[in-house]
């Protein structure tokens, strides 16, 4: 950093987030902040923090993403993808439902406890499946769509990140997608 410094005076030091490599074009919100470059190539200890910095899901320490819909939840939460990408992603992944036994097949919905709301829970892998189920099954998320009766998905639930998506926009984007 400070052979740079000293190789470009009067300009910029900017910290990237980790998502992103020097030589590559980053986007405004995918700078840290910056350290001002003098005339002498001397770096200024006072750090300038950038308001349009969005934390990467690498920055925010999220777990590397086993699963494409976990890829994509992630860039959604972090801002780095728009919402409709996490409804597609869901459409076009195989999500993990809670089951009383391995042979069920039945939709359970979970009454939330501060809303009152009734909420269909998915896993988008295994390491998001809660404990206390006793076994969980596989479904096509298009599969799944069908059957949420209206009510939202809960997609991880009770970790981070986690997302609630309503049957509306399931739905709509199923059906648009036929």
């Amino acid at each position: 950093m400070r052979d740079n410094a000293k190789a470009n005076p009067n300009t910029w030091l900017h910290i990237l987030d980790p998502a992103f490599r020097p030589g590559e074009e980053v986007p405004p919100h995918g700078v840290i902040g910056s350290f001002r470059v003098d005339a002498n190539g001397d770096i200024d200890e006072r750090f300038e923090p950038n308001p349009q910095w969005r934390p990467s899901p690498k920055a925010a320490a999220m777990p590397e993403p086993e699963t494409e819909l976990e890829r994509i939840l992630q860039r959604a939460r972090t801002g780095y993808e728009p919402g409709e990408a996490l409804i597609r992603a869901v459409l076009n992944a195989t999500l993990l439902v809670y089951a009383k036994s391995p042979q069920d097949r039945e939709l359970a919905g979970f009454q939330d406890q501060v809303t009152g709301q009734i909420l269909v829970a998915a896993a988008s892998s295994h390491r998001y499946v809660p404990e206390a189920w006793p076994h969980s099954r596989a479904i096509a998320g298009r599969d799944l769509v069908t059957q949420l009766a209206g009510c939202p998905l809960l997609l991880n639930p009770g970790q981070k990140p986690g997302a609630v998506i309503s049957a509306e926009h399931l739905v709509e984007a199923a059906s648009l997608a036929r």
